[in-house]
């Protein structure tokens, strides 16, 4: 019942999350238009800003021109308060040299319980020269494409377990502590959906089930302590037995009932 009820949730938070990477792709792209890059620096804020609401995807996007120099963005226009990484760094260079589309995990900001999701799209115009790079960045919670697989890792906590998202370097992008985020998950990460016991961080034993992202190197992690399978089976086990308790003292009384007659028939014809 419970590698059921985890593969269950594993399942609706692992396929949620393609959806979600593919429509950060297609909805970066639309955005890197020419248009962007010939917009005055004056009203460049405001086009972005603009831009960002016609899709409730985004939280942050930011403009690069055909060098690679910031030009601005929205809601943070400074660069130094965007705290790029080192990642975004590089793929704004290969973004430049003819890579039209990237992703790239990136560190959560103060407060919040999900990493990020950093997309970057070259511009071009229509003799395919580069003219720049957009990036945009969003994250797991906030992010409408992927409510379904928060909630359903929250849910977790229901059973006294955990859900975590990991990417394709066992990194936390969302777990039961964020603090933990972005650091690396030390327990087992088999390469195929798999049902097994192992060791918390706490030296406890505990089920875990570990479902692969589908398209992606990430994978849907859950955990529940051993000690959760016993009370279940208690659960299951108690009220069986007080049934058959009950039925028992029928089936005593009932055959008793029953074999009163048959008794005193015999009494009789003993005497008789």
């Amino acid at each position: 019942m419970l590698r059921k009820q985890l593969s269950s949730t594993a399942r609706v938070a692992s396929d949620s999350l393609p959806y979600f990477m593919e429509a950060g792709q297609n909805l970066i792209l639309n955005l890197a238009t020419p248009a962007l890059v010939e917009t005055p620096a004056s009203e460049l804020q405001d086009t972005l800003a603009e831009r960002l609401r016609w899709v409730p995807y985004f939280r942050q996007l930011y403009l690069f021109d055909a060098e690679g120099n910031p030009l601005g963005g929205y809601p943070e226009d400074d660069l130094t308060a965007l705290q790029q990484v080192k990642e975004e760094q590089v793929g704004v260079i290969l973004a430049l040299k003819g890579i039209g589309i990237q992703s790239y995990v990136v560190p959560p900001l103060k407060d919040e319980k999900t990493a990020q999701i950093s997309f970057l799209a070259l511009i071009q115009d229509a003799q395919g020269r580069s003219l720049g790079v957009l990036l945009g960045r969003t994250d797991l919670d906030s992010n409408p494409f992927t409510q379904a697989a928060i909630q359903a890792l929250e849910d977790m906590k229901a059973l006294d377990g955990e859900g975590m998202v990991l990417d394709e370097n066992n990194r936390m992008l969302f777990g039961p502590d964020p603090s933990l985020l972005m650091q690396n998950y030390l327990g087992k990460v088999p390469g195929s959906a798999q049902f097994f016991d192992d060791t918390s961080s706490q030296g406890t034993r505990q089920m875990v089930y570990a479902q692969p992202v589908p398209g992606r190197a990430w994978n849907v992690v859950l955990t529940v302590p051993a000690q959760r399978v016993q009370q279940v089976a208690l659960n299951i086990a108690v009220p069986l037995l007080l049934i058959l308790i009950a039925v028992s003292t029928l089936v005593f009384f009932l055959m008793r009932l029953s074999l009163r007659g048959l008794t005193s028939s015999l009494q009789t014809l003993g005497v008789e």
